[in-house]
C-alpha cells in the first residue's frame, strides 16, 4: 500500500510505520502485549494477539535502547 505521508517497513505485513510531521516523527508498531510506558502515548488492541503502539520522536536522542528493543520486538512479532 502506498501512503503519501507514511514510510512503512514490511516483512510480509507492516511492522513499523513512520509518519513524518513538521518537527517530529510519529511511529506506529505492533507488539503481542500492551506496553504503555513513556514515550508511548496510545495503545490500541487490534486483534487477539496484536496491540498497536503509537509514540512521537522529537529529537534524535529519543531513539534509545528501549525504543530499539520495542522495534526489534515488533519485527519479531510480525515475522512469526
Amino acid at each position: 500500500m502506498y501512503l503519501k505521508t507514511c514510510i512503512q517497513f514490511k516483512i510480509g505485513a507492516t511492522f513499523l510505520s513512520i509518519y513524518p510531521k513538521k518537527d517530529q516523527l510519529e511511529l506506529e508498531y505492533q507488539l503481542q502485549r500492551e506496553d504503555d510506558q513513556f514515550p508511548v502515548f496510545k495503545c490500541i488492541r487490534i486483534s487477539k494477539n496484536r496491540v498497536l503502539h503509537k509514540l512521537v520522536i522529537g529529537e534524535i536522542h529519543e531513539i534509545d535502547n528501549q525504543l530499539k528493543n520495542w522495534l526489534s520486538e515488533a519485527y519479531n512479532t510480525i515475522k512469526k
